[in-house]
């Protein structure tokens, strides 16, 4: 019983993923939510909203409170008697203060505003993460995708190089063909065997690096229906990428970001004022002979201190830190500037490149298809002459492997055009919410 325990809970993991196809917007939704980058750009969020939320509770006024009790306990020599006499004091002292920032250059609100491009920044350096998983997933679903027809095609060829040399055998037997003919087809059937072990450690391999992606221990079975559409364009339409793309969103809100951390920095020069209230009063109490306290309420009531005052704080010299802050922060805002005109003039070039490419996918595709079909019609032309005798193996091994060839071409092709339109679209759009809905 124990066995049957085990052998069911070994098997266990296979048969649930057998039972459930995953396609490539599964893969995305899993993916995206056991993502580390992902979830650590997420936590990064929730970090820079807590600054944004700290930088808007400093424009309320500070409140301090302060209190404390002491007892004090001596003995010493009386002057005038010349006994020694113990003295126990009591005292206790509170006070509450506040202040408000009335003026400080504009130095908060640009601090706001700092924190609140943060956040975006924020948001953008976390879609950058998800856009890139997302990338990564999709190259290595197709991957997979390619590999598992290969190995496909590869079992097939095997099948085919199979009958082909079991029906030469029989016909050595009865003596229409001769023994050199059956030893070269079995020596094709050898290397598509050959070729079909090789196809089957790619196709694991490919699996196991979309595992890897998605961070799966499980082995997973593809739905191979593509659930999208993905329309045709014109380059005219995406001369001008999204700005919604999050790497360029993101170097645009560091320039917000460096424009109000300038600010902030002039700010610190100009005057401060301040406007505050103090309230403080104490108690003291002594058991010391021919001392008289005065009654505790007597003394808090007499021990009052109050204040309220109006400070203006101006900066006259500082070594000139302050001019150097604001010129490094001027060229870090041209920095910046320049850096967004660099991606702009990448993506430009990428969205030219991709263009390329689905060109060339097109053009390939059409070409290997031709060679396709009628590799196709000529394979099963030889093998029927094969079996009367018109042809030798070396004709059928050749245009087997023309068949195999112009087949992986045309597949290749065809997964390089999905994936180049893809990419398009998400330039287009700046995401991947096309494809995760």
């Amino acid at each position: 019983m124990k066995k049957i325990v085990i052998i069911c809970l070994w098997f266990l993991p296979c048969l649930l993923s057998a039972q459930e196809r995953w396609d490539l917007k599964a893969c995305i939704s899993y993916g995206l939510k056991h993502n580390a980058q992902v979830m650590c750009s997420s936590l990064d969020v929730e970090a820079r909203r807590a600054d944004l939320r700290m930088s808007k509770e400093a424009l309320l006024p500070n409140i301090y409170g302060f209190a404390d009790m002491r007892s004090n306990y001596g003995r010493s020599i009386d002057g005038k008697t010349n006994q020694l006499s113990n003295i126990h004091n009591y005292s206790s002292n509170a006070n509450i203060s506040t202040s408000v920032v009335l003026f400080e250059g504009f130095t908060r609100v640009n601090e706001i505003a700092y924190h609140r491009y943060n956040v975006l920044q924020g948001n953008d350096e976390k879609r950058l993460a998800e856009n890139s998983t997302v990338s990564t997933i999709i190259k290595a679903y197709y991957q997979l995708l390619l590999a598992s027809e290969m190995k496909t095609m590869a079992q097939k060829q095997r099948d085919i190089g199979y009958r082909l040399h079991r029906d030469m055998q029989q016909f050595v037997k009865v003596g229409r063909e001769s023994k050199v003919k059956e030893q070269k087809l079995y020596a094709q059937y050898l290397s598509d065997k050959s070729k079909y072990i090789k196809a089957s450690s790619d196709e694991q391999m490919a699996r196991n690096q979309l595992n890897h992606v998605l961070s799966l221990d499980v082995p997973i079975k593809l739905d191979t229906t593509l659930t999208f559409n993905t329309p045709l364009f014109t380059l005219d339409s995406l001369v001008s990428p999204s700005m919604n793309l999050a790497d360029l969103s993101s170097c645009s809100h560091q320039i917000d970001k460096d424009t109000k951390r300038l600010k902030m920095i002039r700010g610190k020069r100009l005057p401060t004022l301040t406007l505050g209230a103090y309230y403080a009063t104490n108690y003291y109490l002594s058991n010391k002979d021919g001392v008289r306290n005065d009654p505790f309420i007597d003394q808090i009531n007499n021990n009052q201190n109050q204040q309220i005052y109006l400070k203006l704080s101006i900066p006259i010299y500082d070594n000139g830190r302050h001019r150097r802050n604001i010129r490094k922060a001027r060229i870090q805002l041209s920095m910046d500037k320049v850096l967004l005109k660099e991606k702009e003039r990448i993506v430009h070039q990428m969205i030219q490149d991709t263009w390329v490419q689905l060109n060339s996918a097109k053009e390939r595709y059409s070409a290997s298809k031709a060679l396709y079909d009628h590799s196709s019609m000529a394979l099963e032309r030889v093998q029927k002459e094969l079996k009367v005798g018109m042809v030798n193996p070396q004709d059928v091994a050749l245009v087997r492997q023309q068949f195999s060839e112009s087949w992986y071409e045309m597949l290749q092709a065809k997964y390089e055009m999905d994936i180049q339109r893809l990419l398009l679209r998400y330039y287009e759009l700046g995401d991947w919410s096309f494809i995760k809905k």
